[in-house]
């Protein structure tokens, strides 16, 4: 990355605290805990997932995917547990359909059986699929409504160690906030076979996104991405502990560190 560019972005860098907790990311203040204990033992998760995808033609309304026609037809997959902890979120289903100009995320998601601080859907996606460097962005929805886009770049790409484990000293760099014209999310509530749960849909025009990413859905495009359900919540002792569900489980809090385990998508005739 140019030095003339740097300056814009944060620094950061995974680490363990000596507490265990893992964050992404040195700006957290020091009080940042995450109670789901990154150095577990990482369990058996698998190879990344391949979803392949064939672009549709007409633009998706953003509309409640529960009674949703679009979106029930579409494969809907069941966020599994990090590779790091088996504590998890409630129960979260996800699906994405793209158009050649636009990628859409939905999130079906279990309400927690207690309050949160935070409740997330969040889609990491990467098609630019560089070699010797890291190109990426973080587009987030909360229950709220509120959506925002990070991007997130580094001179070099992250590796694991021998045992699978990510690296927590890698450092890269993110613009949060970084406006993406055309984004926009549309979150609801409902009921899922008897449970109560949170929605959300949203639409990433794939020209707005940053100049190195910038793309258009054509078949045979191979991007990464991962769909992540991120929910602060509160343990037993009123502490925040960071929960996470994923498409393809990564340790909590650490996809920046963790490119290697992007799931692929694939896009079809």
């Amino acid at each position: 990355m140019p030095l003339s560019e740097r300056s814009i972005f944060t620094f950061h860098r995974c680490r363990l605290l000596a507490a265990g907790a893992l964050c992404c990311a040195v700006a957290m203040m020091a009080g940042c805990k995450n109670n789901t204990s990154a150095a577990a033992v990482e369990h058996n998760v698998g190879k990344p997932p391949v979803v392949t995808l064939s672009p549709v033609q007409a633009a998706i309304p953003l509309t409640n995917p529960l009674t949703s026609e679009v979106w029930s037809k579409a494969t809907w997959i069941h966020l599994a547990a990090p590779a790091n902890t088996n504590r998890t979120t409630a129960p979260t289903r996800a699906a994405i359909l793209v158009t050649p100009t636009t990628l859409y995320a939905a999130f079906v998601c279990e309400k927690q059986p207690a309050d949160v601080a935070k409740d997330s859907a969040v889609l990491f996606l990467d098609t630019h699929n560089a070699d010797d460097h890291m190109e990426m962005v973080k587009i987030a929805v909360d229950s709220a409504g509120a959506a925002s886009c990070t991007w997130i770049r580094s001179d070099g790409v992250p590796t694991p160690h021998s045992d699978a484990s990510p690296d927590l000293g890698y450092s890269f760099y993110t613009l949060p906030d970084f406006k993406v014209p055309g984004l926009t999310a549309q979150v609801g509530q409902g009921d899922d076979q008897g449970a109560p749960v949170w929605t959300s849909v949203v639409a990433i025009p794939l020209q707005s996104l940053p100049q190195p990413l910038k793309a258009v859905a054509t078949p045979g495009a191979r991007w990464k991405f991962n769909l992540i359900r991120s929910v602060m919540a509160f343990n037993g002792n009123g502490e925040k502990e960071h929960l996470q569900a994923n498409l393809s489980p990564i340790y909590v809090g650490a996809q920046e560190c963790t490119t290697w385990r992007m799931a692929e998508l694939v896009l079809a005739q």
